[in-house]
């Protein structure tokens, strides 16, 4: 975009559950966020049983949409990237939704690819100046999908493998219903043996790994037993296997009205955090993993990165 002087940048992240906005004042070096924005939209709710959006959902997200348009205008964003990722992917009248939101704010949503999903996230968390000499397995169960991402440190210019599985937070629980618990997880675990043996064979088995989700910083909190969520407490906290294991036994031994008046779970989250365990279950199961460094940081933030690589 022309005439950038102020920096101001943004992203927005359309997910199978939230919308996400981050708007930024950047430099060459670094960025600052100076504002942010996050609403429930659910539109990976029921997908798995009828393979569209519905009506209310479309209203839901363009209502979303406008709340975002006037913090774009308010903070005068010069540049800006709008991503959606599983659902928008998986549904049969995306089409619909994208146009909307661009009729009602004029903003434009971009279907990103899984493998972009996975670039995006790699490069947010490649920022991790600690980690940069490192081999790093990266995974980010996200509502819809399950993205999980191997880099080898000599590899050049950001190549990486990774898998994405169509199945997360949001929606693990609706395949189980339709097959069954037994069923999905091995799926799941198939997919996972599939990527290790074909994209991980003979790497060194020494590597970093970086959780880059909302189960992972969730079951760090609950771990710190913080009383609220506090994502200085929980960005690059090194996260050991046994802690983790023990904050996942201490979620699992919670009745549902305990995990409700939990500030880190509540009702809104139970269902996801419970899904996510199963899946993360599965991830540890499979990896030989020492400690996670866990990320707060997401896909928003490789956009931010690229905007800046770009005008700046």
């Amino acid at each position: 975009m022309k005439n950038i002087d102020r920096n101001i940048f943004a992203a927005i992240d359309l997910g199978s559950n939230n919308c996400r906005l981050i708007i930024t004042e950047c430099s060459f070096e670094d960025y600052k966020i100076i504002d942010t924005f996050s609403s429930t939209v659910k539109l990976g709710e029921n997908l798995s049983y009828s393979g569209e959006f519905s009506n209310a959902q479309i209203e839901k997200t363009v209502d979303v949409f406008e709340k975002i348009s006037k913090k774009l205008e308010k903070f005068k964003v010069e540049a800006y990237r709008c991503i959606a990722t599983q659902a928008c992917r998986e549904a049969i009248n995306t089409e619909k939704l994208v146009k909307e939101v661009k009729a009602k704010t004029g903003i434009l949503v971009e279907v990103i690819s899984p493998k972009e999903e996975a670039r995006l996230c790699l490069k947010s968390c490649l920022k991790y100046k600690d980690l940069k000499n490192e081999n790093k397995l990266i995974f980010d169960i996200g509502g819809g999908s399950t993205e999980i991402i191997y880099k080898n440190k000599h590899s050049k210019n950001i190549p990486f493998d990774f898998i994405s599985i169509p199945i997360g937070v949001i929606n693990l629980d609706q395949k189980i219903g339709l097959y069954s618990e037994q069923k999905m997880c091995q799926e799941i675990e198939n997919d996972i043996k599939y990527f290790k043996n074909s994209c991980m064979r003979g790497v060194e088995l020494s590597f970093s790994t970086i959780g880059s989700c909302s189960t992972i910083t969730s079951l760090c909190a609950i771990h710190q037993n913080l009383k609220f969520y506090k994502k200085e407490a929980v960005e690059g906290y090194d996260f050991q296997i046994s802690d983790v294991y023990l904050a996942i036994k201490k979620v699992q031994q919670m009745s549902d009205e305990e995990k409700k008046k939990n500030k880190i779970i509540g009702s809104s989250r139970k269902l996801l955090l419970d899904n996510g365990i199963k899946i993360l279950d599965l991830i540890l199961k499979n990896f030989a993993i020492e400690s996670i460094f866990v990320s707060d940081r997401g896909i928003k933030e490789g956009i931010i990165w690229d905007i800046i690589n770009q005008n700046m």
